[in-house]
This record gives structure tokens, C-alpha cells and sequence, in this order.
């Protein structure tokens, strides 16, 4: 995982559901190891629940790794490729279609 060294590859997928207890920025790690092993045009994408608790639990845990290297060139252009979906907004946008 990210850093680009020392850490093991994740398998190769189209798609990949990751469930558990891991640290906060664990997601954008997973997402940037991803976005390491395919073409530059895929995007990575992860859902949380809650946008405001995401955030908070992110700048509570204060990565180190995301704030020495998330400014990086080749890491900034990975996580430029990183959607995050909320779940409240995948919810609204799902009720505005059935209306």
C-alpha cells in the first residue's frame, strides 16, 4: 500500500469490496495502491456513510504518510482520480430518479 514501496499489491480486480476495522485514511491508501497498478484514465471510488464523521475521523488521525507525500506529483495526480461517494447523496439522488 502507499507508499508505492515495501507493501503488498492488492489483488487484481475490477472491483473491490474491502470491509473491516482499519485506520481513517486507510480508503485513500487503498485507493492510491489501486490506482498504482492500472491505466491513468481509471478513477477509484469509495463510499462512506457520512461525509462530516469521514472528515473528522481523517483530521483527527493526522496521517503522516498522505501529509508528507498526498502533495507529491505523482501522488496528487493518483489522488485526483479518487471519487468519494456519500451515502446520504447516492441516497437523494436515487429518490430524485423514482419521483
Amino acid at each position: 500500500m502507499f507508499p508505492l514501496c515495501h507493501f503488498p499489491e492488492l489483488p487484481s480486480a475490477k472491483a473491490l469490496l474491502i470491509k473491516g476495522d482499519y485506520h481513517p485514511s486507510a480508503p485513500i491508501h487503498f485507493c492510491i495502491s489501486h490506482l498504482s497498478d492500472v491505466n491513468v484514465e481509471d478513477t477509484a471510488v469509495f463510499i462512506t456513510p457520512s461525509k462530516e464523521a469521514f472528515v473528522q475521523t481523517l483530521v483527527a488521525y493526522n496521517d503522516r504518510r498522505l501529509g508528507k507525500y498526498g502533495g507529491s506529483g505523482e501522488i496528487a495526480a493518483k489522488l485526483s482520480r479518487v471519487k468519494v461517494l456519500f451515502v446520504a447523496r447516492i441516497l437523494r439522488t436515487m429518490y430524485m430518479w423514482v419521483i
